[in-house]
């Protein structure tokens, strides 16, 4: 499992995406614009690349799919 900090708690990868996905389904709604899953998955893969916690895209998507 990836390991993830958020304000020096540890959370749990499954947990970010999922917020991640509430969110641009309520941005989907909010605008009329169709959001679908594999952007949230991008912008968790930069997240997590971002804080030098994940290597490849691939990565990212076998740890939440």
């Amino acid at each position: 499992m990836i390991p993830l900090s958020l304000y020096g708690k540890e959370m749990n990868i499954m947990i970010v995406y999922k917020t991640l996905v509430y969110c641009a389904n309520v941005f989907s709604l909010v605008s009329n614009v169709p959001v679908f899953i594999n952007p949230s998955l991008q912008i968790l893969y930069h997240i997590l690349k971002h804080n030098n916690l994940a290597t490849s895209y691939d990565e990212v998507v076998k740890e939440v799919v």
